[in-house]
């Protein structure tokens, strides 16, 4: 018998933060997230408020447009929950800080709120890039930064799925909205 280690170790070894990562981003999503108030543009106060995710009916969400009677599915399922959802989402904005119009009448201002948003998200996110689920890329000026997109990819979040698909969702609502508003 010889003294080297035992090679089926090597073979089978899983790092424990890897291990980690793989539990928790296979957690479900959690039906609401805490989110911060921006009073100006360095000052967050304290208490946060409930950002009510959606209740997509695929997971992860982007599969919902695969095919062509999946897609109709989808465009049918935004459209029964979006007369609800907007108005929930402008009232967050605006107890959120964000530069939105009180009237949905009046168009909101994309640019500032594309702005605010930004600065928003980096404060909802850090959670995640606490946990290793976004990793900053420093080297991008523009501040880039990269998760897991696919349930079978090591930095993947059913969670963060959820907020950035909730988002994107709320975001789109809203330029639609605005777009509205602009030209009936």
């Amino acid at each position: 018998m010889s003294d080297d280690p035992d090679p089926s170790f090597l073979f089978f070894y899983e790092d424990p933060e890897e291990k980690r990562q793989r539990i928790e981003g296979a957690q479900p999503p959690a039906s609401s997230v805490r989110v911060p108030r921006i009073l100006a543009p360095d000052d967050v106060e304290a208490d946060a408020l409930d950002y009510r995710l959606l209740p997509f009916p695929w997971e992860p969400w982007s599969q919902g447009t695969n095919t062509q009677a999946v897609a109709r599915q989808y465009a049918d399922w935004l459209n029964e929950v979006g007369t609800a959802r907007l108005p929930e989402f402008r009232t967050l904005l605006l107890q959120a800080g964000a530069p939105v119009p009180v009237h949905p009448e009046q168009p909101c201002d994309l640019a500032a709120l594309g702005a605010w948003i930004q600065h928003w998200f980096a404060l909802v996110g850090e959670p995640y890039v606490t946990q290793g689920f976004i990793e900053r890329q420093p080297s991008s000026r523009l501040g880039w930064a990269w998760g897991g997109i696919h349930p079978g990819s090591q930095r993947y979040s059913r969670s963060l799925d959820a907020l950035v698909g909730s988002l994107a969702h709320d975001l789109a609502l809203m330029v639609t909205e605005t777009a509205r508003a602009e030209r009936p």
